[in-house]
């Protein structure tokens, strides 16, 4: 958690300082009513957390090891390697009250879904298959960079909780057997730039990291209740 909140620092310093800019070329908000988004977004590269057995070792590349020694066969683990790890992206539905005009707050609710394999080095037998579903709820705070009413320029980041399955197949000595581990984590997303185009109804893109993705587009959907 530490080391995730020092990561977070520079996101969160220069986010201050493009809203303070915002505000010194009077981003007013006499001329501002609040308003509603809906939003449907998919993600790829989305990152996992280290020890979730959800393909992050991409990133971090020890987590191999957690991967796998933890369900224990220890007399094949020399003998194995890695194979298909693949990630199947992430979907996110979101939603976003503009409270003012350079601030938002909201939340994004992801599915994630990541495969793996492993295979003997002998045989190329598939020894281990993986499959971990994951599911996040993650409070966001979004700030503008600049907005008319067709261009929103924009960052946002948000720190919540996520849960994941994770169900693993093995096959030792013609012997299937069948595991799962279900656990809780800290799911987080940071969006250093955005972009969306559009009025009522927009598209937008995001570049960025997390549980959502790397590289993300998505539509939504603008309303006001009065």
């Amino acid at each position: 958690m530490t080391i995730l909140i020092k990561g977070l620092l520079p996101f969160i310093a220069i986010f201050i300082s493009l809203s303070s800019l915002a505000q010194e070329r009077g981003y007013s908000n006499n001329d501002f009513k609040p308003t509603h988004e809906i939003r449907l977004k998919v993600g790829a590269f989305n990152l996992g957390r280290c020890g979730t057995r959800n393909g992050c070792s991409g990133v971090f590349p020890n987590c191999n090891h957690v991967f796998d020694t933890d369900f224990g066969y220890n007399d094949y683990e020399y003998q194995l390697y890695n194979g298909r790890n693949q990630k199947k992206g992430a979907i996110s539905f979101g939603y976003r009250y503009n409270l003012r005009k350079i601030l938002s707050i909201g939340a994004d609710f992801t599915y994630g879904h990541t495969i793996h394999e492993m295979y003997h080095r002998i045989t190329d037998q598939t020894i281990k298959e993986g499959d971990n579903y994951n599911f996040s709820f993650t409070p966001m705070v979004r700030l503008s960079y600049y907005k008319n009413s067709l261009i929103h320029l924009y960052g946002e980041a948000g720190v919540g909780v996520g849960w994941n399955r994770y169900n693993l197949v093995s096959h030792v000595e013609d012997v299937n057997s069948k595991d799962f581990h279900n656990e809780c984590f800290v799911s987080y997303q940071v969006i250093p730039f955005g972009i969306s185009l559009g009025r009522k109804i927009f598209g937008f893109s995001e570049v960025g990291f997390g549980r959502e993705g790397s590289i993300i587009v998505g539509v939504g959907y603008k309303f006001n209740l009065n």
